[in-house]
């Protein structure tokens, strides 16, 4: 019968030490890792009493496992819901994306112990991958730490409910410090609904709040460890893009522009002829349109071309709808005139999209080309694809209505049909226009097409939790639940790489829509808007360093920064999400953090002179986060015949284990034992391995 391996029975040990379901600790038991590291912390959750709500900790244990799959184990004691283990698993995604590892190289066991009813809700999420990070760089959580918050895919702390009661029973439980999301530092209070002071009730109670936008925020808090901060760079580098997008952007700006100016004369003329109460009214509507080229002309002449390319195309939509619109209203038979000029408009459309997504569809089929470029250029194209077919859809159906006398004729009702017949005919345009992006481009660094399959998954499932989540907090999400239901339905019939571009789009606007409604309800404004940007800056300078190109992170990024409120927090947890989809797609570091700077070192060198049989002592030195710890170990060197004096250097750096670097040699033909030198280099490196443990628990 075969032995487990020493790796599996530490491990299986851990495990059961730290109360895992037994099945997982046959698992791990069966497989023997070659590396395990287990972190522990407190988080806080909220229970409902009979006398109202009321904090509690919970103890959450991280064990992190290589080799692995990117598999995620949960086990909470009371039984989870469904949202925790997604969010568990986004948790284990960015804590690797942004520590630098490959997700899919580790395999993450997560328990949770907590004293309420039942275990839900991803607001422990936060505190996950906080636990992660600090797993995979060799660091230990303080003692007296705690954190609440969810992680967001845009690496933010996202709002959660109950702080004020979390951080009460963080108090209770002697926690000194406590990081909540960053915009929370007034919450509402469960019971009484009243908005409280978190920082001061925080220093009333002995407890020092720290609001911190990203997850890298809370894992300094947490550890100390500030050498992440020089290793994780966010991009500096604003709206790069490569020189072909650059002229694409321009010439679809000056497209638009040219089509805005045309479409403001043809309804000015028009306009002329309408009683003044109604030229007034549009007068005021075409003033408006004429601002809006007037921005665009100001960002492009800053070089924001994608900023003035979305100003124009907009003011080409206003004022291309007044000009239908006033025609309209000048003609004898307005019925007859909306169906021509609205349907030539949706007969377009769909003309153009009936051409565009088979083409797209076709040059994705089981391709074996997909770039990190490619996977990019084919999202911005399905978006606008969607987006066209889904509001000529709506103007359809109301055209049916006007055409047939369903519903009778207004104003209102006339500009929403225009205007949607409108949006799809130019939104079709700009959908043809990324396509023959996609066609000419060809460069890239190369996508597995497996991982674009699981990345699509794990934001829907993100997704998903996120929407349950904000539901179960009173503010529900209508569309987003309706976007992420689109995306289940496109992943449940998937079979080529446009169905997984195509349920990524649906997941992503889900979740935006569900995060920013969200944090609208939590009142967390600028804060939330400034920290959605530190996390698309963040990744993007992941991406960029793995060399790839954040294209669709940068134009949102540029986009964004022109706009305010909602429209920019959209812009910018959309480019996040983006580029944390980049960040997934191309591998990270796969292998052990105990092999990697910046974690644990085991550096020694040691030196052997043998005049013959003797026993010496190896001193190795172990260094864990600010610990060191010294071990002697006595070895026993043996050699047969007249051995000549010689020196044998053994150095162990980062748990790598080099050979010897000269031989013992004898004056009579004879050798040293192989086997002693073997030996003296595997005792002396699992010394330092022992050591380094013991220096990092301390």
């Amino acid at each position: 019968m075969k032995r487990p391996g020493l790796a599996a029975l530490v491990l299986a040990a851990m495990i059961l030490a730290a109360g895992l379901a037994p099945t997982a600790a046959a698992l791990l038991g069966s497989t023997g890792y070659a590396f395990t590291r287990t972190v522990e912390l407190q988080v806080p959750a909220v229970a409902r009493t009979e006398t109202g709500y009321v904090g509690v900790m919970s103890k959450l244990v991280v064990t992190v496992a290589y080799p692995g799959s990117g598999v995620v184990y949960v086990s909470a004691d009371p039984l989870t819901e469904l949202d925790m283990q997604a969010a568990a698993r986004m948790a284990a995604i960015v804590a690797t994306t942004v520590t630098g590892f490959d997700y899919y190289s580790f395999d993450y066991f997560i328990r949770v112990e907590s004293n309420t009813t039942i275990v839900g809700g991803p607001s422990a999420s936060g505190a996950m991958a906080v636990a992660i990070m600090a797993a995979l760089r060799g660091h230990q959580v303080r003692k007296d730490f705690s954190m609440t918050g969810m992680v967001d895919p845009d690496a933010t702390l996202g709002p959660v409910g109950g702080v004020p009661e979390k951080l009460l029973a963080a108090a209770d439980s002697g926690v000194k410090v406590f990081v909540i999301p960053a915009g929370q530092e007034k919450a509402l209070d469960l019971n009484t609904g009243t908005v409280v002071d978190v920082v001061k009730l925080g220093a009333e109670k002995g407890v020092k709040v720290v609001p911190a936008k990203t997850v890298v925020d809370a894992y300094v808090a947490a550890t100390g460890d500030r050498e992440i901060l020089k290793e994780i760079m966010p991009s500096k580098s604003r709206y790069s893009y490569p020189p072909w997008l650059m002229d694409s952007l321009k010439s679809s700006a000056l497209e638009f522009k040219k089509l805005a100016l045309g479409n403001i004369t043809c309804a000015k003329k028009l306009l002329a002829n309408l009683p003044e109460p109604i030229r007034k009214t549009f007068d005021n509507l075409i003033n408006q349109v004429q601002s809006v080229v007037a921005e665009g002309d100001k960002l492009y002449q800053r070089g924001l071309y994608y900023s003035a390319a979305s100003r124009y195309f907009s003011a080409a939509i206003s004022a291309t709808r007044e000009c239908i619109v006033a025609r309209i209203i000048l003609a004898d038979n307005p019925v007859k005139v909306i169906a021509e000029n609205v349907s030539r408009l949706l007969d377009s459309a769909n003309r153009t999209l009936n051409i565009v997504e088979p083409f797209l569809r076709g040059l994705l089929y089981r391709s074996k080309n997909l770039t990190d470029i490619g996977v990019q250029l084919a999202v911005a194209t399905m978006i606008r694809i969607n987006d066209a077919r889904e509001t000529l859809s709506e103007a359809a159906a109301l055209l049916q209505k006007a055409t047939t006398g369903a519903i009778s004729l207004n104003l209102d009702l006339v500009n929403n049909l225009a205007g949607d017949a409108v949006y799809s005919y130019y939104r079709a345009i700009t959908a043809k226009q990324w396509l023959n992006l996609f066609r000419a481009h060809k460069g890239g660094v190369p996508v597995p097409v497996k991982r674009l399959r699981s990345s699509a998954f794990s934001i829907l499932y993100f997704a998903q939790s996120t929407s349950s989540y904000s539901a179960a907090l009173g503010v529900p999400s209508t569309t987003a639940a309706q976007l992420i239901e689109r995306a289940k339905t496109v992943l449940a019939k998937a079979n080529s790489v446009l169905d997984y571009i195509d349920a990524l789009v649906y997941a992503i606007r889900g979740y935006t829509l569900a995060t920013t409604h969200m944090r609208a309800a939590f009142l967390v404004g600028n804060e939330s808007i400034a920290a959605a940007r530190a996390g698309l800056l963040l990744l993007s300078g992941i991406a960029m360093h793995r060399g790839l190109q954040p294209i669709l992170p940068s134009l949102y990024l540029e986009y964004g920064d022109t706009l305010t409120g909602a429209a920019a927090l959209q812009l910018y947890i959309q480019g996040a999400s983006y580029a944390l989809l980049l960040d997934t797609l191309v591998p990270g570091k796969k292998m052990a953090p105990a092999q990697m700077p910046g974690t644990v070192t085991h550096t020694k060198t040691v030196t052997i002179t043998v005049p013959k049989n003797v026993t010496i002592t190896v001193t190795v030195a172990g260094r864990g986060g600010t610990s060191t710890t010294t071990t002697r170990v006595p070895v026993t060197v043996t050699a047969t015949g007249t051995v000549t004096e010689k020196t044998v250097t053994t150095t162990l750096t980062r748990t790598v284990t080099k050979t010897a670097t000269k031989t013992l040699t004898s004056g009579g033909g004879g050798t040293a034992s192989w086997t002693a030198l073997f030996l003296t280099a595997l005792i002396a490196f699992l010394a330092g391995a022992a050591a380094g443990r013991t220096g990092r628990q301390a």
